[in-house]
């Protein structure tokens, strides 16, 4: 792996970070995490989360709480689902219903274990779509499925955000 300073240091914390919360960190994991690190995308960080709260159960309709900061502003929003992963889209998809012109769909979702054991760690990765059938996928690496799988939809919904300010600097074309 080549890798900048910034970038070793990141990985360096999240080796650290795991070896707090686990027994052991395996080889597979230190690798997941490099690769997550050099997979990220140097835009410009719009979105972050603050806040996430799921329930779920049986005889129980699963919901979330989610509180992003978008462009320096919080945005607080809910949503219900068929499982903590659906209410937590919901209610991220409803922050970003405002910040948006369209609107994003979760349509891909996956989830595995990257070693096993009850303390593995969960890589997650999602692809949203908006109602112009542009695509931003996100990936995530956490002990927890739940935060892996939302800061995977974070990851994605900073590339949506990240996409439409692009946009909206490109001069329109207009018929002379």
């Amino acid at each position: 792996y080549s890798m900048t300073n910034e970038q070793l240091r990141t990985v360096i914390k999240r080796v650290k970070d795991a070896a707090d919360k686990q027994k052991t960190v395996e080889e597979e994991d230190v690798i997941a995490f490099a690769n997550e690190v050099l997979g990220d995308v140097d835009d410009k960080r719009l979105v972050t989360l603050k806040e996430v709260s799921v329930m779920t159960g049986d005889q129980f309709t699963a919901s979330a709480t989610v509180k992003l900061l978008i462009d320096g502003r919080e945005a607080l929003g809910s949503g219900t689902g068929v499982g903590p992963v659906d209410a937590a889209a919901a209610a991220i998809s409803s922050i970003l219903r405002s910040s948006l012109e369209r609107q994003l769909q979760l349509t891909e979702y996956g989830l595995k274990a990257i070693t096993g054991g009850t303390d593995a760690l969960a890589h997650a990765n999602i692809c949203f779509a908006d109602d112009s059938h542009n695509t931003f996928r996100g990936e995530a690496i956490d002990g927890d499925v739940i935060l892996a799988s939302v800061h995977a939809m974070v990851k994605g919904a900073n590339r949506a955000l990240n996409f439409g300010k692009r946009l909206q600097g490109v001069p329109s074309r207009q018929a002379n």
